[in-house]
């Protein structure tokens, strides 16, 4: 880890993803799909395809 690491981090996922990785029940697959993706938006917001996001409503 670099300096500009720092940066990414404490990340607070959305609702819907704090869920889904607080769920006992969902498979290995899918949480490490979750986690995985959670990390590379964290790292780069821009990834290609995705649009640019809000402000958080609550």
């Amino acid at each position: 880890m670099n300096e500009d690491d720092d940066d990414l981090w404490p990340v607070v996922p959305s609702e819907i993803v704090a869920e889904t990785l607080a769920d006992p029940a969902v498979s290995a697959d899918v949480f490490s799909a979750v986690a995985a993706l959670t990390v590379a938006i964290c790292e780069d917001p821009c990834l290609s395809g995705s649009e640019q996001v809000g402000p958080d409503p609550d």
